[in-house]
């Protein structure tokens, strides 16, 4: 996939691997790494009704003269799944973000949709992780939090994420 900034290639060679490593790669752990930026490039996917946008690191360039001189543009990457299957994760998703306890956000309440990942790092720590994307029936926004070796789980980064949210909302 090629983009405008750095990026580097990531792949999966399990051949040589004992089976519970292979396992746990499966769902999530094991030899699993991705980058918050992948981790939004997949949520928005889903968001998106099963489209990958290509990222962009800025909406707009306004000069002292409050004249936008460049626009960051959406651009289709690749279809990563059907609608059907993106619209089945997007009800699962605002059904968790329910059962997290922040099923909406701000004075007008947007609703979110969200996923938590909790990897075991071995070591007594984890890696905690948060995707979301709002509003869950016309997203506008994804963010991703993760806080890495610690010895909380994906939903505690939910009040920082809904703190976000409101600036965003509130700012809009």
């Amino acid at each position: 996939m090629s983009l405008d900034f750095a990026t580097i290639h990531s792949n999966f060679d399990l051949k040589g691997y004992e089976d519970n490593v292979v396992a746990t790669t499966a769902f999530g752990q094991g030899e699993t790494l991705v980058t918050p930026l992948q981790m939004a490039m997949v949520t928005q996917s889903i968001a998106n009704d099963g489209v990958m946008l290509k990222p962009y690191l800025f909406k707009s360039v306004v000069n002292g003269k409050g004249q936008t001189t460049a626009e960051g543009k959406s651009e289709k990457l690749v279809e990563t799944m059907d609608t059907d299957t993106a619209q089945e994760i997007k009800e699962a998703m605002k059904a968790a973000a329910q059962s997290y306890g922040m099923s909406t956000v701000g004075e007008k309440e947007y609703s979110i949709a969200a996923k938590t990942g909790t990897a075991e790092r071995g070591d007594g720590t984890n890696n905690a992780w948060l995707v979301t994307f709002a509003p869950a029936d016309n997203p506008q926004y994804v963010i991703v939090a993760n806080r890495l070796k610690t010895t909380e789980i994906g939903k505690t980064l939910a009040p920082v994420v809904e703190d976000l949210y409101n600036t965003l909302f509130d700012a809009n």
